[in-house]
């Protein structure tokens, strides 16, 4: 048992170091290679970070790249544009993932040389690509200009595991603003059903069927080239007043769309009907200053008309009823 033990040891640290050494040979070759920006020539060897500042759509510009190869080993490189996107703080920007979809920067931009090079031990290379936004596009634009070693998709497919670097590029485009927001309903799980409800618009209320609880929502999708601001508030009011309130605010690129959510209720036959209120108000998210317009929008449900939960909490009602009817009567 011992020997058994011990002979699984050796293999899993065996199986770490060889694990290892593939990691720090990947990780130290690309570490080898060095990329700036050679788009102005007086910085060419420091330009690690590309800002256009404001340009307009529908015209090309031309991005520099100087790719160093500072090791003693020949590396077979790949390069791609990904898009970025601002961090949270606002301070830095993130580069997307190599697979994911090109919707903003990344698919405005395509390499005129090779994007899948031999670059020789100690040498340096220049290679060139064009940026030219649609004439729709307006608004900050953020990209990433990543690089690797190519043979890693082979050698790590299994672990799946990519070691890259990236340059950021930035540039505000001074396109024609197009604000459009489109509401819609919200799609059904497996788990929520409609609840039949009376009102204006788009905002749906739905039923958990797991925790009966009761809540409305609307899909919200921006449908304009700029990036938008939404801001909402989602209430639920009874025969007694207001029972839940709801507020925050949401960020839309071009194409995306979120799902903007009530508070929950368990409704009861005590309560009365329901009411839901959402307000929302949206504005281009770059400009403090751009027309903030708003939507409101309302239904009304009716305790009788939802089966389970009214019904159960109904019986319940009705037998404490009862206990308290006989308790007094003895």
């Amino acid at each position: 048992m011992n020997k058994i033990l011990n002979n699984s040891v050796i293999f899993i640290i065996v199986f770490l170091g060889l694990l290892g050494s593939l990691f720090a040979a990947s990780s130290n070759d690309v570490e080898d290679v060095y990329v700036t920006f050679c788009n102005d020539d007086s910085m060419a060897e420091s330009l690690k970070k590309l800002e256009f500042g404001e340009i307009n759509p529908d015209l090309p510009f031309e991005i520099c790249i100087n790719i160093e190869n500072r090791g003693g080993v020949d590396l077979p490189l790949m390069m791609n544009f990904v898009d970025g996107v601002m961090t949270s703080d606002g301070q830095h920007i993130a580069c997307k993932d190599e697979t994911a979809s090109k919707k903003g920067f990344s698919s405005f931009v395509n390499f005129v040389s090779d994007k899948e090079f031999v670059l020789a031990s100690n040498s340096k290379v220049t290679k060139k690509a064009i940026l030219k936004y649609p004439k729709h596009f307006s608004g900050d634009s953020f990209g990433c200009l990543t690089y690797f070693i190519g043979e890693q998709t082979e050698t790590k497919g299994a672990l799946n595991v990519l070691v890259r670097k990236a340059n950021v590029i930035s540039a505000s485009v001074n396109g024609k603003v197009n604000v459009k927001v489109k509401f819609s309903k919200s799609k059904v799980n497996n788990y929520e059903e409609i609840v039949k409800s009376m009102g204006n618009g788009d905002l749906v209320v739905k039923q958990n069927l797991k925790s009966d609880e009761v809540y409305s929502e609307i899909l919200v999708k921006n449908d304009g080239n700029v990036k938008m601001e939404i801001n909402f508030v989602s209430d639920i009011f009874s025969e007694d007043g207001k029972v839940s309130s709801l507020n925050g605010s949401i960020f839309l690129l071009p194409g995306e769309n979120k799902v903007i959510s009530s508070g929950k209720v368990i409704p009861t036959f005590s309560n009365g009907d329901f009411d839901f209120k959402t307000k929302i108000g949206y504005r281009v998210a770059s400009d403090l200053n751009s027309e903030i317009k708003f939507e409101e929008f309302s239904k009304s449900i009716q305790i009788s008309k939802i089966g389970s939960v009214a019904i159960v909490t109904g019986s319940v009602s009705i037998f404490a009823l009862i206990g308290m009817f006989f308790l007094f009567v003895i």
